[in-house]
């Protein structure tokens, strides 16, 4: 594509007005290197969707020319080419004609340097563009296989921060071994004196009834990060020592269950506390990487670690009352979800009392949904539902007419869960709004050798980009009359368009709006066709995906809509600038009363709670700006996200 660049039907200088105007942008601007920002393979679809429509556009105008020779599909992309190509004015139809003409009577080879599939594009079949694009894309397994879908780098911030975490333990891990002749040294030596060494004096202090008789001798060990210890096996356990936690001992079912999760090679490393008994009856052991193995009084042993374990830990842990001991081990929340591997679910711990839910999306916290809310929670979608995660802690609130007995409310994503009175789901707002607060006219359209008219009349309108990734056409409005340094201001603000939170599934959740500003003297809206454009290129990516998940094989029919859903929403959301941006150079290929480029507004939310108390969410700024031939004109739009 960008061999494309140089064949547009624009000089240089045009061209590089256009990298200005971008460059100027001050808020949310185009990168000017769209190949550094996406992935390899979502590059690569993004090039086959624009190839598909450009030569889309060029089959439709060689239509109108020939309409024998070059047969139009139904597809979307070439019916809207169509359409947008009937809608022009007569001297636009002429252009764009006389362009698409001598394009097609190009040799192949110089077709070939701007679309690299060109030998193999027939704009003559009856076949449709996209349908060529595509085989052509499955021929050279170009296309997104599960394979790729599970290596796309779609949750940078996720990342970064499980990159971040695994830094800060390695660099915890170097200060700690820093000292590593000495502990060697220590562990080594400190029995030479012939006294006691302190596995045996702990033994001495625990007695044979907890232990049993000694097994063999005591030998080295090393943990799953290659730390050493000294360890001593008994008949019903074993006492570890290292120089900075002293010696401890471990017996009975946690033994039993350290047994089976590998001893000191496993992720707890060793004791760090004797076996104990907690108030409530249950036993325990501490273990050195933030793990805590734990059976219930009567019921089997379970591990409970990382953020989960603090989380438990900040509510009494062994001892607390709220939650009790875990009855299962730490466990992937959402499978469906988790055997994309970078589309991951959260985790979770299942308490005598309750969950204990982890999830990256919180700064790495994990929360307790008691179980008075929990089929609540569960009913309206959990982690991938409308509810989404545990964002806070649970608080108590009393019951009327009840002394001894509470009620919970608990904040997530989606909303608060209530068991105490009142609603039991409460959404402080369903629905959010995009407002324009004003527009500027810095400078208004001009031809080269002069201004068009007395003033700018301003249209303003655009495609709206749903939470489920679905996309509709947002009328047009009148924004005004401009002129140089004229500003509109809308008190209340006007709002473009209203976004539903009931639409999509899981938090964060993304939507957007494709701003599109036009001169009405000179046309230039192409609003129905973005419409059009992005409803093609979604049920493209959709169709993609969802062969490569089902080629999988792992889920069930009931989880592929889900999860096929999801990933389509998140690769459109992390395609869409490239597509527009490049999208409308292409197009001005063939129209060149497109003034002004048109521009994207995202909303992030990760919860419902993210906007002020105000219900203001963010803040845009937006600079339209027109090429050198329409006279550099630029305008500055102020909008802003707002409780509906």
């Amino acid at each position: 594509m960008e061999n494309q660049i140089s064949n547009f039907a624009l000089n240089e200088e045009v061209l590089q007005s256009i990298i200005a105007m971008n460059e100027e942008i001050s808020l949310g601007q185009q990168p000017k290197d769209f190949a550094t920002v996406l992935p390899e393979d979502l590059e690569e679809l993004a090039e086959a969707i624009l190839d598909s429509a450009v030569l889309s556009h060029e089959r439709a105008i060689a239509h109108r020319l020939n309409p024998s020779e070059f047969p139009i599909s139904d597809d979307l992309f070439e019916q809207a080419a169509l359409e947008l190509f009937d809608e022009s004015s007569d001297s636009a139809k002429q252009e764009a004609a006389e362009y698409v003409k001598a394009l097609i009577e190009r040799p192949l080879i110089e077709r070939s340097e701007e679309f690299s599939n060109a030998k193999a594009i027939d704009l003559r079949s009856s076949e449709s563009i996209r349908n060529q694009v595509q085989r052509l894309r499955e021929t050279e397994q170009r296309q997104l296989s599960a394979e790729k879908i599970k290596s796309l780098d779609l949750s940078e911030e996720s990342t970064m921060s499980l990159l971040q975490s695994v830094e800060v333990l390695q660099d915890l891990a170097i200060r700690v071994d820093e000292a590593a002749m000495a502990r060697v040294a220590a562990i080594n030596t400190f029995d030479l004196q012939g006294n006691a060494t302190p596995i045996q004096t702990k033994y001495l202090q625990l007695g044979e009834e907890n232990l049993g008789k000694k097994v063999g001798t005591e030998k080295l060990v090393k943990d799953n990060k290659g730390r050493t210890a000294r360890m001593q096996r008994y008949q019903k356990g074993a006492i570890y020592w290292t120089p900075e936690h002293g010696a401890h001992a471990i017996w009975g079912k946690i033994y039993d269950k350290y047994q089976q999760m590998g001893a000191h090679k496993s992720f707890a490393s060793v004791p760090r506390s004797d076996t104990r008994t907690s108030k409530l009856g249950a036993i325990y052991n501490h273990f050195v990487n933030n793990t805590t193995i734990i059976a219930r009084k009567g019921g089997e042993a379970h591990e409970i670690h990382g953020a989960i374990r603090q989380a438990w830990l900040r509510w009494g842990g062994p001892d607390s009352r709220p939650c009790g001991a875990p009855v299962s081990d730490e466990q992937v929340l959402n499978s469906t979800l988790e055997k994309l591997g970078k589309f991951k679910g959260g985790r979770v711990s299942k308490l005598q009392r309750g969950w204990m839910v982890w999830s990256l999306h919180d700064n790495d916290n994990a929360h307790f949904i008691p179980d008075d809310l929990l089929p609540m929670w569960q009913s309206l979608g959990g982690e991938s539902g409308r509810i989404g995660y545990p964002i806070q802690d649970p608080v108590r609130v009393p019951l009327p007419r009840q002394t001894h007995r509470f009620g919970w409310l608990l904040r997530c994503q989606g909303g608060t869960l209530n068991s105490g009175p009142g609603a039991p789901f409460i959404r402080p707002f369903d629905k959010v709004n995009l407002v324009l607060k004003e527009m500027t006219c810095h400078k208004m359209t001009r031809w080269e050798g002069g201004i068009f008219g007395g003033h700018d009349e301003i249209d303003y309108g655009g495609i709206q980009v749903d939470f489920d990734a679905s996309t509709t056409l947002v009328n047009s409005f009148r924004v005004g009359k401009f002129r140089d340094g004229e500003r509109e201001v809308f008190n209340p603000p006007k709002v473009i368009t209203t976004f539903d939170l009931a639409k999509g599934a899981g938090w964060p959740r993304e939507a957007g709006f494709i701003c599109n500003i036009a001169e009405i003297d000179r046309g230039g809206r192409f609003d129905k066709y973005l419409e059009k454009f992005f409803k093609a290129a979604k049920d493209w990516v959709e169709e993609e995906v969802d062969k490569g998940i089902r080629k999988l094989g792992q889920f069930i029919e009931s989880e592929v809509g889900p999860i096929v859903a999801t990933i389509v929403a998140t690769i459109l959301g992390a395609i869409a600038d490239y597509l527009l941006s490049k999208l409308w150079k292409a197009l001005r290929r063939f129209r060149q009363d497109y003034v002004f480029p048109a521009v994207m507004l995202s909303l992030k939310m990760e919860n419902v709670f993210a906007f002020g108390a105000d219900g203001e969410g963010p803040t845009f700024e937006r600079t339209f700006r027109s090429d050198k031939f329409h006279g550099g004109a630029l305008y500055k739009g102020k909008f802003r996200f707002e409780q509906a």
